[in-house]
């Protein structure tokens, strides 16, 4: 009997580091040696990636929740022992649940800017020179102020929904502005003076925030994405490519609204993401260098069909130049 994944099989065996340009929001530098270092990690990205996608093809019969989990600790376990092997502080951070909420400045980042300059009294970096991250942070925060006007809303919060397929709505992450965002910088400032860290937070200016999802809703959450992602592939078995893709990039939006891990969760979804994509998709997927940001700032039926669109038109191998506004 055929295996219910061989069309796949070549295409996860050819995933590359092509499939994982760097995200520009790590590229806080304009050397281009620091650079180069930056995205040569996507070797390892691609080598994780295409062991988890044998780990998955050797599974014959229909794709499982606990199949997706296995996948998706598999890959969290890959970023933990890389993070072990070059020595990262706060290592136990790579496997603990995130229990709490986690915060991401957007908008104008001063700190993003190479060699930019701490002003205490606004609370601000100023100065230095722009770099690829602090480019597509500023895009990102354009993209949000749009969202609120769309809204047409006058709240300082705006909660993501995440529509399931039975039609029931879970509530997801959302982007904080004006007073909600002023809260999260005093909460941000005094986290980072509890764990001690060097260097100041980034508090004051304009600030915006994007937010994942409750803690509460994690959970839910997480099982809608391995119900997402199970479901594609079984969908790909029976040659509905179309309903897959869909489902898979559902999958992707879920797992980025309700993070697992307090850190490296995002290289671990992009390697998952990878892997059940190459099966998925029926060809070697391609990940947005900002596809957590996209998750974390649009709304799901624009990320979803983004996504989908990516895969019906020539995609760059790299990335570290700015962002584009007409994404």
């Amino acid at each position: 009997m055929a295996h219910p994944h061989a069309m796949a099989i070549p295409f996860a065996a050819g995933i590359t580091a092509s499939v994982f340009p760097a995200p520009a929001t790590a590229i806080r530098t304009n050397d281009p040696v620091a650079v180069a270092g930056i995205r040569g990690f996507a070797r390892y990205q691609a080598a994780a990636a295409r062991t988890i996608a044998a780990m998955v093809l050797g599974v014959t019969a229909p794709a499982t929740e606990r199949l997706i989990e296995g996948a998706l600790n598999a890959a969290t376990t890959w970023r933990y022992r890389v993070a072990e092997q070059s020595g990262e502080t706060e290592l136990p951070r790579y496997r603990m649940p995130l229990t709490m909420a986690r915060y991401r400045r957007i908008g104008y980042v001063g700190k993003a800017r190479e060699g930019a300059t701490w002003h205490a009294p606004t609370g601000t970096y100023f100065g230095g020179l722009a770099t690829p991250a602090h480019h597509t942070l500023g895009l990102f925060g354009r993209y949000a102020v749009n969202r609120f006007a769309e809204a047409e809303s006058c709240r300082d919060t705006l909660r993501n929904q995440l529509v399931l397929g039975n039609g029931s709505v879970i509530a997801g992450g959302a982007l904080l502005r004006r007073s909600a965002a002023a809260d999260v910088a005093d909460l941000v400032r005094r986290s980072a003076a509890l764990r001690g860290e060097t260097g100041e937070p980034e508090t004051g200016g304009n600030a915006m925030y994007a937010v994942s999802a409750p803690p509460a809703d994690s959970e839910t959450i997480n099982r809608a994405a391995t119900t997402a992602l199970a479901d594609a592939l079984n969908a790909a078995a029976d040659n509905d490519i179309d309903t897959a893709s869909r489902l898979w990039a559902f999958g992707a939006y879920c797992l980025y609204q309700a993070p697992r891990t307090a850190r490296g969760s995002d290289a671990a979804c992009r390697v998952a993401l990878a892997a059940l994509g190459a099966i998925a998709l029926r060809r070697i997927p391609w990940l947005p260098h900002d596809i957590d940001l996209r998750a974390q700032v649009l709304e799901q039926t624009v990320f979803v069909e983004q996504l989908i669109a990516t895969h019906h038109r020539e995609s760059p191998a790299t990335t570290g130049a700015a962002p584009r506004d007409d994404k």
